[in-house]
C-alpha cells in the first residue's frame, strides 16, 4: 500500500464538508453536514458513494473508458491542480480518512468499484469511484 499520512479530525470534517457543499445536489447539502460530524452518521453518508444518485451533475464527467486508468486520471487531475497528497473519503474501510499520495491512491481506488472520494483540492477537485464497472468521474467545480 502507498505512503499514507496522518489526517487530523478538523482536517478531516472540513474536507467532508467541502465535498458535500461542492459536488452533491442541493437538496441533498442540507442533510449530509450533520450526517457526517458522527462516526455512525459518517458511515450512512459514505454508504451512498457507490451509487452516485446524490451528486450535482454541473459539476461531475464521466471519464471516457480511454481515460479510465491510473496514469491518464492523474494526469488529468494534475493538470487542473491535484497536488500530492489527496484526501480519501471511501466505503473501502482501509482508505476511509487517509491522506495519500495520489498516484498510490488511485492505484488503491480505480477499478475495485467501491464508493470512493480522492479529494484533491477541497471543494475544487475530485475523483470519485462508483460500484459500476467504469463508473469514474472528475469533480471540478471553480472556488
Amino acid at each position: 500500500m502507498g505512503r499514507r499520512f496522518s489526517v487530523g479530525f478538523e482536517m478531516e470534517v472540513d474536507h467532508d464538508r467541502a465535498i458535500v457543499r461542492a459536488f452533491f445536489a442541493p437538496e441533498k447539502r442540507a442533510r449530509y453536514p450533520n450526517l457526517i460530524s458522527t462516526a455512525r452518521g459518517r458511515k450512512k453518508f459514505v454508504a451512498q458513494f457507490p451509487h452516485l444518485d446524490a451528486l450535482d451533475s454541473r459539476f461531475v464527467r464521466r471519464l471516457d473508458p480511454r481515460e479510465q486508468y491510473v496514469d491518464r486520471i492523474e494526469a488529468l487531475l494534475k493538470e487542473r491542480g491535484a497536488p500530492d497528497p489527496c484526501y480519501i473519503v471511501s466505503e473501502n474501510s482501509r482508505l476511509d480518512l487517509q491522506c495519500m499520495k495520489l498516484h498510490d491512491a488511485l492505484r488503491a481506488t480505480v477499478g475495485f468499484e467501491m464508493g470512493t472520494f480522492l479529494s484533491c483540492v477541497a471543494g475544487q477537485l475530485a475523483y470519485i469511484e462508483g460500484e459500476e464497472p467504469g463508473s469514474r468521474h472528475i469533480c471540478e467545480r471553480a472556488p
